[in-house]
């Protein structure tokens, strides 16, 4: 599998071998055992929920990497891989969501501290709007949007000149 590429390393890969020679050296009879121990193993196994939150994306990741690498047949598990990625993306989703959020009493304060001459009256209105989770319509939008582009373009001129401080200062 393509996964294998991205997130094998030489512990990894020496385990793997290993695995494969004792499983070569066994016989059929010990072979077939193995087969129906892993298959009682699989059918009694509980599918990951969204409730569950057994450590960082990565982590849970190379479980699932794991487990794909022990399944041979893929076609009767399209069900469980479905699982799997869309508990991976809502993982994906909520650590993405933590580094990002701010409590409405923080923003509250943050916009308290912004002073009154930066933003036009209609901009104000619009924020006061959605940090109190008030409907925007579409002229919000449409300002918001333009907001947010002009501040983009403010913010790498503001490197810019954080480049030339350094250098007026001898950094």
């Amino acid at each position: 599998m393509s996964i294998d590429k991205w997130l094998m390393d030489d512990k990894m890969e020496h385990k793997k071998k290993r695995r494969d020679q004792k499983f070569q050296s066994l016989t059929i009879e010990e072979k077939e055992n193995l087969k129906k121990k892993q298959i009682r193993e699989i059918l009694n196994e509980k599918i990951p929920t969204r409730n569950e939150n057994s450590g960082n994306f990565f982590e849970q990741v190379i479980k699932f990497k794991d487990w794909l690498n022990n399944r041979h047949y893929l076609k009767g598990d399209i069900q469980k891989i479905e699982v799997w990625i869309r508990n991976l993306y809502e993982l994906l989703n909520l650590e993405n969501d933590k580094n990002n959020s701010l409590d409405k009493s923080e923003l509250k304060e943050l916009y308290k501290t912004i002073p009154p001459d930066i933003l036009d009256d209609k901009y104000r209105m619009i924020f006061y709007k959605k940090i109190n989770a008030k409907r925007l319509d579409n002229s919000d939008r449409y300002y918001l949007k333009k907001l947010k582009i002009s501040i983009r373009k403010k913010l790498t001129e503001a490197r810019y000149y954080e480049i030339l401080n350094r250098i007026l200062e001898g950094k």
